[in-house]
């Protein structure tokens, strides 16, 4: 009942669309890592179950093109691969300085 109401065919559906549509705003003051883990935390548990590469695509398409094309073009399949990318990302990302890539 708790499991079927909390996490039920609606609330899945709301995160299944967020997954696919939604953007990263960095004037939201969390860094793009923290966002991708609270993205991918709730895409884990969906059913039926997506596929860790295609959680790590779809959580790719959120942000800037440079990122997105990184992430595409060394193949970052892996969402231990996306968090270490998005990490390295945010910690050479300073205020003013958009192509850091």
């Amino acid at each position: 009942m708790f499991l079927g109401y909390f996490w039920g065919n609606l609330a899945q559906e709301k995160v299944r669309e967020d997954l696919y549509t939604g953007i990263y705003d960095e004037a939201r003051w969390m860094s793009r890592e923290q966002y991708a883990m609270k993205k991918i935390n709730l895409a884990k548990y969906l059913e039926p179950v997506i596929e860790e590469s295609d959680i790590v695509k779809y959580v790719a398409r959120r942000y800037e093109e440079n990122i997105r094309e990184t992430i595409v073009v060394n193949e970052f399949m892996t969402i231990k691969k996306l968090l270490q990318y998005l990490k390295r990302v945010d910690d050479r990302n300073t205020p003013g300085r958009k192509n850091f890539i």
